[in-house]
């Protein structure tokens, strides 16, 4: 189960993470005036999204419960407070998929 996490995109694919214990309760702090969930918090800090694209596949009904405002907002308190994964490391990924999907 760790080895999971472990893999990218996992919560845990990341050494050293970019973020320690004590920022999961400052993320669900500012989160909280968005009603946010505890499901959906739980799939966010999992998940850390990066973009709204990923974050309306975490949050039920986001574009009918938020602006495109909010929704920026949400992704950058995100990306704040959980950071965000390198980007050499999501092409690297990406280019994987594209491998995979060719063969």
């Amino acid at each position: 189960m760790i080895k999971y996490f472990e893999t990218y995109p996992g919560p845990l694919s990341q050494k050293p993470l970019p973020y320690d214990v004590a920022a999961i309760p400052e993320l669900l702090k500012k989160l909280k005036a968005y009603n946010i969930s505890k499901g959906e918090c739980i799939m966010i800090v999992n998940l850390r999204p990066t973009g709204t694209v990923v974050l309306n596949a975490v949050l039920e009904d986001m574009e009918g419960r938020f602006t495109e405002q909010q929704q920026e907002e949400i992704v950058n308190i995100i990306t704040e407070d959980l950071g965000a994964f390198p980007e050499e490391e999501k092409a690297a990924e990406e280019g994987d998929e594209d491998a995979m999907e060719t063969t």
